[in-house]
This record gives structure tokens, sequence and C-alpha cells, in this order.
């Protein structure tokens, strides 16, 4: 009981600790903000577009089919056990039976796998094999 008991008093301290960091942050984060308006006469337009990130800078996007890095892995174990190189939608359809996915949201994981499979070309761990039509036969790196 007493274990549990100092657990409990240690996770109390933290979370103390982690509320004052949260309100300091809170208060620079406002001091900012009146900085802002001091230099900038549309200063809400422009923290709104800064909280935003409505910039040039393009950021990852986490979807609800696949967790970090799952993608990835998936379709180099499709790329390696299929016995001649595939197109994206042959490799979409395995993924989607490999991880029962809906269907009709096929569009949308096919779009992640391309990205995918270009993010693989680019570290050279997979290659257009060849093209067929509109699409690219990809095939895994030796």
């Amino acid at each position: 009981m007493y274990a549990l008991a100092n657990k409990q008093m240690e996770l109390k301290s933290l979370e103390d600790e982690y509320r004052r960091k949260i309100d300091k942050i809170k208060t620079d984060l406002e001091a900012m903000e009146q900085v802002i308006c001091l230099f900038d006469g549309n200063c809400s337009e422009t923290i709104e577009k800064l909280n935003n990130r409505s910039g040039t800078r393009i950021f990852n996007k986490r979807n609800k089919y696949f967790i970090k890095g799952e993608c990835k892995k998936l379709i180099l174990t499709v790329l390696r056990t299929a016995k001649e190189p595939l197109k994206s939608d042959e490799i979409t359809t395995s993924i989607i039976k490999i991880r029962n996915l809906e269907n009709e949201d096929f569009i949308k994981i096919q779009k992640s796998i391309l990205v995918q499979l270009n993010v693989l070309e680019e570290n050279n761990l997979a290659y257009k094999f060849d093209r067929v039509g509109l699409n690219y036969l990809w095939k895994i790196k030796d």
C-alpha cells in the first residue's frame, strides 16, 4: 500500500509540474500575440495563418488507415513476396486484404501507398520497373 501511495504522490507532483509548465507556455503565447499585434494592424489574421501553418511548408499528416511506418512495411512485404513487379492498384488490393480495410476507401488508400512508393524509391528500397499505360510496375531493389 505504501508503494502505491508513494507512486500516487509522485504522479500528483508530476501533474502539478506539467500544469505549471502549461500555464507558463500559455502566458508566453499571450505575450507573443500582444507583440504581434503591436507590429501588425491585422494581427488576428496573421496569428490565424501562423497557427494553421498555411505557408509553403508541407507537414506530414497521419491518416486513419496506417500507423507510422506501417504502410512502408506492408508495401515492402507485398513487393518482397511478389514473384513479378506489381502495379500500384495490385499493391493496394493486397494491402487492403492483409489489413482487412474497407474496399470503399480504395482511392484514399492508394494515394497513401503511392506517396510511400515514391518515398521508398527516394530511399533506394523500391523502383519503377516498367510502365504499363498510366501505371508503373513496382519492384523491390535487390
